[in-house]
């Protein structure tokens, strides 16, 4: 079906963010003019009791761009807050109605003009099930502080190293190497490969969901690559240039790794894989944090990450439930 036209559905799954959503909606309407494809845009609007209707976006989308009222868009309530629950209606939506494509993004980012059609060309050029690309933090507004400008140095150099090692893999030849996420995420939905696999509820409160099913993916043998020219770009609010949200947040993610690491496995099994690892993040934090004074913060966020990781190593075989989808930052 190479250069023939798609049928994409573009889905950004939502909670208590209006104004952000109004924003990355707009970008992917000025994508599409670009992509060649029959679009629709699917809104997933994850609360206990709707905000909006598909009728009321499209309004405010009206005024903003000449496009909006061409561009379906369709709105979903999905009543379970989860985000993997809110994606698999996304799922259900896209393979209900015969989409050749889910495309993900969030609703704190915007989508360059060519987007779309960089990752559909990427998918069709490499035969990609799974398709992934770039995505570029922007702060939302300046640091306050001196230390959310070290933390967020720290998080940029982050980010930027993720972004060089999938270009890197990409000219190696190894693109599927790059974790897709769904930041920035294209499904074909006619591979047989995928065609039943979906988002594992139990991540619906700590994350993870799209690691886990890339994984899955990955492990009955679907390809999957980068589109390293399709750019989305995520928005960062000053809130979490913060310590305590920084330590939570790889607190988690590490928690949720060595959990799906060691799944089905013997406790002594479990104890040998995360006591070295905690080990090595722990003392990698003492470490950076003591270079921190000397280095005037440069040092201050691997800290704040390496120690975050390895307390939630150590975390991953209590019962203690992961509550990051809770906390919602934006507007």
């Amino acid at each position: 079906m190479a250069g023939l036209p798609k049928r994409i559905c573009v889905a950004i799954c939502t909670r208590q963010r209006p104004k952000m959503l109004l924003t990355a909606t707009q970008s992917v309407i000025d994508t599409t003019r670009f992509s060649g494809s029959e679009v629709c845009i699917l809104i997933v609007e994850n609360e206990a009791a709707p905000q909006f209707s598909a009728q009321s976006l499209k309004s405010a989308l009206k005024g903003n761009d000449e496009c909006g009222s061409v561009i379906p868009v369709a709105h979903r309530h999905c009543p379970k807050i989860g985000i993997a629950s809110a994606r698999n209606v996304a799922l259900d939506f896209a393979r209900g109605d015969s989409f050749d494509y889910l495309a993900f993004i969030d609703d704190d980012e915007v989508v360059a003009q060519d987007w779309l059609a960089q990752l559909v060309s990427a998918a069709d050029d490499q035969g990609l099930v799974l398709t992934g690309g770039p995505v570029t933090p922007v702060l939302e507004s300046n640091p306050e502080t001196y230390l959310q400008q070290a933390v967020w140095a720290g998080y940029w150099r982050q980010r930027k190293r993720r972004r060089d090692y999938a270009q890197r893999s990409v000219r190696a030849g190894k693109a599927g190497r790059a974790v897709v996420i769904t930041s920035n995420w294209l499904l074909d939905l006619r591979s047989a490969t995928a065609s039943d696999l979906r988002f594992d509820e139990q991540f619906d409160q700590m994350g993870g969901e799209d690691t886990d099913f890339f994984r899955r993916l990955k492990a009955r043998n679907g390809p999957t690559g980068w589109a390293p020219k399709a750019h989305v770009f995520e928005t960062i609010p000053v809130s979490r240039l913060s310590v305590r949200y920084q330590l939570a947040r790889h607190y988690r993610q590490s928690c949720v790794k060595m959990r799906a690491k060691t799944a089905g496995r013997a406790l002594p099994f479990k104890l040998l894989t995360a006591a070295p690892e905690a080990g090595l993040h722990l003392g990698l934090g003492i470490a950076f944090l003591i270079a921190a004074l000397p280095s005037f913060g440069w040092t201050l966020f691997d800290a704040v990450r390496h120690i975050g990781s390895g307390v939630g190593v150590m975390a991953a075989f209590g019962q203690r439930p992961l509550r990051g989808y809770q906390t919602v930052t934006g507007h």
